[in-house]
């Protein structure tokens, strides 16, 4: 498990650099609108656009938060939790940037269904979506996911069981990506 915890600390830059970009927006706002009061003085549309500063550093800072609380999530996850290696099958949501994480049972049927934001490396490196993925957590809940290897990590949102297509794949190609993960989960514990 300390493996785990150590494979997190490596996106841990990412978080930080968010929030400094919080921390800038804040600074950015505050130092427009004094900057502007100083250079032209205290006009009505000064205070629509200093409104709209402080608006949009707020979102900024917000979505950072968010960051950081799913990061810490993901976090307690991966020191609590072992690595499980799945089968799976990924599919398009409709909304941008998201893909819906199907892990398949021994049969090819969808065992559990997540929603999350895949990195494009991972979308991309997968043939028709179907491949292994690293699942840490507990399946009912909030999941932290990976490539084979720790890298990149995203965390992924249990979906309603409605909302899963839950069609078999291929029982030939399951039985080749399970081989496939298995093979994966070994060599990286003797390296």
């Amino acid at each position: 498990m300390t493996r785990n915890v150590n494979t997190a600390r490596r996106t841990d830059t990412r978080l930080h650099e968010a929030s400094v970009v919080s921390t800038a927006a804040w600074v950015a706002a505050v130092a427009a609108v004094v900057f502007l009061w100083w250079v032209i003085g205290p006009e009505p549309w000064l205070f629509l656009a200093g409104g709209g500063a402080f608006i949009l550093a707020a979102m900024v800072s917000s979505e950072a938060g968010k960051a950081r609380k799913a990061f810490e999530a993901g976090m307690a996850l991966l020191g609590e939790h072992p690595w499980q290696v799945w089968p799976c099958r990924l599919e398009v949501t409709g909304v941008t940037g998201r893909h819906r994480i199907l892990l398949l049972a021994p049969d090819g049927s969808a065992a559990r269904s997540y929603v999350a934001r895949v990195p494009e490396s991972v979308w991309y490196g997968m043939t028709d979506g179907i491949g292994a993925l690293w699942v840490c957590g507990d399946l009912r809940f909030l999941v932290v996911m990976a490539q084979p290897g720790g890298t990149p990590l995203w965390i992924a949102h249990p979906e309603p069981a409605s909302a899963a297509s839950t069609a078999p794949a291929d029982p030939t190609l399951i039985a080749d990506l399970a081989r496939t993960a298995g093979r994966a989960a070994v060599e990286d514990w003797f390296t």
